[in-house]
Order: structure tokens, then C-alpha cells, then sequence
């Protein structure tokens, strides 16, 4: 699976965020039942994962993904003799600040 198969199947999904029962159930965040994760070991735990794994985290991910890449093609097409390494740094910090934004 590439990213552009996992961002069609999470834009398919239903939306995020998702909520784990203190179970094994998974539920939306107006609280319908999406899965039950059962019949496993660690079931309560599967649920919590697989609420965490929601379409709008995985979106995001995949957003930052993209602003990462973006960001190391730039660098990479630097001709390392004409800029400092502030300005490298500049470009760098940008692209981390981008990713770093905050919670899924």
C-alpha cells in the first residue's frame, strides 16, 4: 500500500475522530458504533489503537508526510556552496515547525 491508497481509503472512511469504550468498542465522536475489536488478546488496547488510527489522524500524518517531502526536495536542490548553514537551518526548522504542529 502507497500513501495514495491509504489517503482513499481514509477519506472513504467514516470521519474521525474515533473513541475506544474502556472495552473493545470503537465508536464515533457522536457516539455510533463503528467495530468491535474482539476474539484477541489485548482487546481493550486493539480498540484504543485502532480509534487513535481514526481517517482525520491518518489524513493528517499523510499531510505532514507531504510538507516533509516537499521540504527535503528543497533542500536537496540546494547548491550547498551558495547558501550558510543558517540559511540550510532556516529551511530546516520551517519544514520540522510544520511538522511538529500540534495533535492529531
Amino acid at each position: 500500500m502507497n500513501t495514495t491508497e491509504l489517503k482513499k481509503l481514509a477519506e472513504a472512511a467514516t470521519p474521525g475522530p474515533w473513541k475506544a469504550s474502556d472495552r473493545s468498542h470503537i465508536y464515533t465522536a457522536d457516539l455510533r458504533l463503528l467495530a468491535v475489536a474482539q476474539h484477541c488478546r489485548q482487546t481493550a488496547e486493539n480498540a484504543a489503537y485502532i480509534a487513535a488510527a481514526n481517517p482525520a489522524a491518518i489524513l493528517k500524518l499523510l499531510a505532514i508526510n507531504v510538507e516533509l517531502v516537499e521540504a527535503l526536495k528543497t533542500i536537496s536542490a540546494i547548491k550547498f556552496s551558495n547558501w550558510s548553514d543558517g540559511e540550510m537551518r532556516v529551511v530546516a526548522r520551517a519544514a520540522l515547525a510544520k511538522a511538529e504542529g500540534g495533535e492529531l
